[in-house]
């Protein structure tokens, strides 16, 4: 888990400074809370940085009549729901002071 904390660590400084500094590339960063607590908004933010435009059926995914052959089956035919949200607040107890502080720079800029 250290390993794997610190590695995520890594990653996410190194992606958020090349986020910052592609000027030839879209990016943007979206938090899952913001997804499932306001996903028109997230959802709009999304599409403005392609050539798609909203439409109502991007809040409305899980009535599609399409079938899915995934695992996700369960979660794209039901609706965003926020029952997973502060869900790791369960595991803090587990994670050590090593982990914690790897991840903190990345916690602290997603607003956590």
């Amino acid at each position: 888990l250290t390993d794997a904390a610190t590695l995520y660590a890594r990653i996410y400084e190194h992606a958020t400074k090349l986020g910052d500094t592609l000027d030839f590339a879209p990016y943007l960063r979206i938090r899952y809370e913001d997804l499932v607590i306001e996903p028109e908004r997230t959802l709009r933010a999304v599409l403005s940085m392609t050539t798609e435009s909203w439409h109502p059926a991007c809040l409305n995914f899980h009535e599609s009549k399409r079938i899915v052959h995934t695992a996700t089956h369960d979660q794209v035919t039901e609706p965003l729901y926020t029952t997973s949200l502060e869900r790791r607040a369960n595991y803090a107890q587990f994670v050590s002071a090593e982990v914690r502080a790897s991840l903190r720079p990345a916690e602290a800029s997603l607003g956590y």
